[in-house]
């Protein structure tokens, strides 16, 4: 039986090769010039940027990790980095810094402890970083499947040794946490990471208590490489991938789907598909606006409960030595204005830790911070020359920041790119430039969206919107459960 999935991202890759395992023949239609969706890098003048893993959960045991070799994502001759720290703060001449290890982590933040308050805080944040090296991630199958057996299984071994914390620190954001310390510095390096300050706190507890176990590493060759790898097992089992093959619509015909149409008009016919591209964008460009998910509308009418958010990403390069230099920072700076968003940071990461992208002698580097549903409707509203000029502006002002903050650290650097919430909308189509789903606030309930909820026959979606918070687990996982959901139908007809 033929199974067709548009989009060839973490997700549509994770479904083709479990489908094509499973004896279906699978065809993957890919819009653009490579796979992987938002897990991607390009290059400009020769150098490589990176666009997405800055962790990846499970990188060394646990059931994801169990993925992401079956997958091809983690090979035996894939290596992963595991730094001493996650990133350092800097603050006039202060520097604190993220360690892995717990014991030291906990020291670092009672050097800027001020006064009992401060303690216990501390105390309660180490506590619930060394209960979160546990990981509550479970892939073996789709949750609206599970039975009994498989919920007690969950609960007993998955959710109860996090619970307390998962409850505890789901009730309060990080921002607020940050503010709730006398220390200034323990404020403002709880306020930069890489986590925004609308994130629940679970968020950076559980970041850390990955990190902490050396179970969220980097793999080394970058992220085109990570879903090159999967996309070679998938071809391997005799599965096939369409690029440059911009999907126009999935044909439907009396509740059941028969295929899909290309932008060039024409056909391609199967007894399955699978959407593994944006949610909204299937619903509204794909599906044609025919069908609608109770989730998503609520959803996107609450904005202040389940926002949205993304980035601009500003990518340099130098041919300065880097490997001195700590590879994420966030540095305090004087404040400046980005369509009326006042940044104070500069926060820079480095590739100089991977020789694999170190290109002609030079080594990348990037600064990125996040925007809001205003940053992107204020980009939209803009005309090709007013964001061509904006961007011209931006990467100037960023330069002479960089500059400012830090002199010559990063040597005579040039810039090579500029990305924004507009640059992924335009790549994967996502929902108001988002590169992951709705933000997990203090809030936020979580979503679970069934891969079968559509009254569509033989159609099953993918994707990182079906699960908060998104990100490459929840793609995977996702891509895994659509194809199964779709290997049990065709089952039941066998």
């Amino acid at each position: 039986m033929k199974l067709i999935i548009v989009g060839a991202g973490i997700s549509g890759l994770t479904a083709g090769y479990y489908a094509q395992k499973a004896g279906f023949e699978v065809e993957i239609y890919e819009r653009n010039i490579s796979v992987g969706g938002l897990c991607t890098g390009w290059y400009r003048k020769g150098s490589y940027i990176d666009g997405c893993i800055h962790w990846l959960t499970e990188s060394k045991f646990g059931n994801l990790n169990k993925l992401w070799k079956e997958i091809g994502a983690l090979d035996d001759t894939t290596k992963i980095v595991n730094f001493d720290y996650y990133n350092q703060a800097i603050k006039g001449d202060e520097t604190f810094s993220y360690y892995l290890d717990t014991q030291k982590l906990e020291a670092e933040m009672m050097r800027f402890a001020e006064g009992d308050g401060d303690k216990k805080l501390i105390k309660r944040f180490i506590k619930g970083v060394k209960i979160c090296k546990r990981n509550a991630i479970t892939t073996h199958k789709p949750y609206f499947q599970w039975n009994f057996l498989d919920k007690l299984h969950f609960i007993f071994f998955k959710a109860l040794p996090i619970a307390s914390t998962l409850k505890r620190d789901s009730q309060l954001s990080l921002g607020e946490f940050a503010q709730m310390f006398k220390s200034p510095m323990l404020q403002f390096a709880l306020k930069n990471t890489l986590i925004p300050c609308e994130y629940s706190l679970y968020s950076l507890v559980s970041t850390l208590g990955g990190i902490a176990a050396q179970n969220a590493g980097v793999p080394l060759g970058g992220s085109l490489s990570f879903a090159n790898r999967i996309k070679t097992k998938f071809e391997q089992l005799g599965g096939k991938v369409f690029l440059r093959s911009d999907v126009e619509n999935i044909d439907v015909e009396n509740g059941k789907v028969v295929g899909i149409t290309l932008k060039d008009g024409s056909k391609r016919t199967a007894d399955f598909v699978i959407s593994a591209c944006d949610l909204h964008y299937t619903l509204k460009q794909l599906l044609k606006g025919k069908y609608n998910i109770p989730q998503i509308d609520d959803c996107n009418k609450n904005s202040e409960k389940y926002p949205v958010f993304s980035s601009f990403l500003l990518s340099f390069r130098t041919n300065k030595d880097l490997t001195n230099v700590p590879h994420n920072r966030y540095k305090a700076c004087i404040p400046f204005d980005v369509l009326g968003e006042t940044q104070n940071v500069i926060s820079i990461k480095h590739f100089g830790y991977d020789p694999t992208m170190i290109k002609n002698g030079y080594t990348t580097f990037q600064m990125i911070f996040q925007t809001n549903n205003e940053t992107f409707d204020k980009l939209q509203a803009m005309s090709r020359e007013e964001y061509v000029a904006f961007k011209k502006d931006l990467g100037e002002k960023i330069i002479a920041k960089i500059k400012e903050t830090d002199g010559d650290l990063y040597g005579d650097f040039e810039l090579l790119d500029i990305a924004t919430p507009l640059t992924y909308k335009r790549y994967v189509n996502t929902h108001k430039g988002s590169f992951m789903s709705y933000m997990y606030t203090k809030n936020t309930k979580q979503m679970i969206i069934r891969n079968d909820i559509l009254p569509i026959k033989n159609f099953s979606l993918a994707g990182q919107w079906m699960m908060l918070p998104g990100g490459l687990p929840i793609a995977a996982m996702q891509g895994k459960f659509a194809a199964m959901h779709l290997i049990s139908e065709r089952d039941k007809k066998k």
